[in-house]
C-alpha cells in the first residue's frame, strides 16, 4: 500500500466514485492505494480481504479511532459510540481462494467466498434476489437431485444456510457491534461496514476541502493543486486570516 494518498489523489477518487455503487467506490479507493494491483485483481478478492485492505487504508488516512452513530430500533434514541479499528479486525486465513464444504438435507457440496466481482452485477437487484443470486454464484460443487443450481431453484432454507456458512467462513466481511441504548436499555447488534463508513468520511472531507479551495483560490488566485499541496493546518490558518 502507498504510505499516503495526496489530496489531489483523494479528490480524484471521490470525483470518480461519487455516483457509483458502494462496491465500486471501495475498489477505486483500493486501486489508488494499491496502484500495483489491477481493478480486476482487487475485484476478485473475497469481501473479507477487501475489507481488511480498507481497514488498513483507513488507518493510514485517519488513524485507528472510530466514532459512529446509530439509532435505537426500539425507541429511536440516537446513540454515539467509539472503538478502535483493532476491535473490528479479524485475523485472516492464509488462503483466500479456498472452497468450503457444506452439507444440508437437500445437497452436499462446496462454496467459495463472495467477491466484489460477484456483487457488482447485483447492485440493482432487490436484497432477496441479490442474496439468492450470490449464493448460486458461489456454490462451486454440488451433489443434488435439483435439475440445476440457480437462484430460482434454491429454496429459502438453502439460501439461508449457505449465507450463514459464508459469514462464518469470512467474519471480516460481516462485522457486528453489540450496542445498548442508554435511554431504554434495548440491546442489538449493528453492522459496521468499513466500505460505506470510509466513503462517508472521504465525502465529508472532499466537500470541506473543496470549500477551502474555493475560498483560497478566490482570495489569492492560487490553483487547486497549489492549495491542496499545503498542509490542512496551513490552509485553515490562511482561511482564518481571511476572516480577520
Amino acid at each position: 500500500m502507498k504510505t499516503s494518498l495526496s489530496g489531489v489523489e483523494l479528490l480524484d477518487v471521490w470525483e470518480r466514485g461519487r455516483l457509483l455503487p458502494n462496491v465500486e467506490r471501495a475498489l477505486y479507493l483500493l486501486r489508488a492505494a494499491y496502484p500495483d494491483q489491477s481493478f480486476a485483481d482487487l475485484a476478485s478478492l473475497s469481501m473479507g480481504w477487501r475489507d481488511t485492505l480498507l481497514l488498513e487504508l483507513r488507518q493510514a488516512l485517519c488513524g485507528s479511532d472510530v466514532a459512529c452513530e446509530s439509532v435505537c430500533p426500539a425507541c429511536a434514541e440516537r446513540l454515539e459510540f467509539s472503538f478502535l479499528l483493532s476491535d473490528v479486525t479479524v485475523p485472516k486465513a492464509s488462503n483466500d481462494n479456498a472452497s468450503f464444504p457444506i452439507c444440508t438435507p437437500e445437497f452436499e457440496g462446496r462454496f467459495r467466498l463472495p467477491t466484489s466481482a460477484d456483487l457488482i452485477p447485483l447492485v440493482d437487484h432487490t436484497p432477496e434476489a441479490a442474496r439468492a443470486e450470490l449464493v448460486s454464484k458461489c456454490l462451486v460443487s454440488v451433489q443434488s437431485e435439483l435439475p440445476e443450481i440457480s437462484a430460482e431453484a434454491l429454496s429459502a432454507k438453502i439460501i439461508d444456510r449457505v449465507s450463514k456458512e459464508m459469514n462464518e467462513a469470512d467474519p471480516q466481511a460481516d462485522v457486528l457491534i453489540s450496542l445498548t441504548c442508554p435511554a431504554c436499555s434495548h440491546t442489538w447488534q449493528g453492522i459496521f461496514d468499513i466500505a460505506s463508513f470510509l466513503w462517508r468520511e472521504i465525502d465529508t472531507w472532499a466537500r470541506r476541502t473543496m470549500q477551502e479551495v474555493h475560498w483560497l483560490a478566490s482570495a489569492y488566485g492560487w490553483t487547486e493543486r497549489a492549495i491542496l499541496s499545503m498542509s490542512p493546518v496551513r490552509r485553515r490558518t490562511y482561511i482564518q486570516m481571511l476572516g480577520e
